[in-house]
């Protein structure tokens, strides 16, 4: 798993510079085909899980929100992950945290 995330890196690493026209392009080339062999993986094995247990519910969570979690592939102009946002929130939650804990 992690030579993959390493690759998943170094080919949003590449798309970077690009135009987002190209980027979105890319994507449809290379995500979408993955997303939709997961998306139908995920849909399969639902099928097959005993509600309520700790898998269902997780993979109720991703199938419900599928069209969120998979918008980068039709927009280049969205990111892949929204790792630059929890860096900017971080140190808010974390203050947020310190405080409350000072408090109690």
């Amino acid at each position: 798993m992690r030579t993959r995330h390493r690759v998943s890196g170094l080919v949003q690493r590449e798309l970077k510079d690009l135009a987002p026209d190209e980027r979105q392009r890319i994507r449809q080339v290379r995500s979408k085909p993955v997303l939709d062999a997961l998306h139908q993986w995920m849909l399969l094995t639902r099928q097959k899980i005993t509600d309520g247990s700790a898998t269902a519910r997780a993979l109720d969570y991703s199938l419900k929100r599928w069209a969120a979690l998979t918008r980068f592939v039709d927009n280049g102009r969205l990111p892949v992950d929204n790792n630059h946002i929890e860096n900017q929130i971080r140190p808010i939650a974390i203050g947020r945290n310190n405080a409350k804990s000072a408090f109690m």
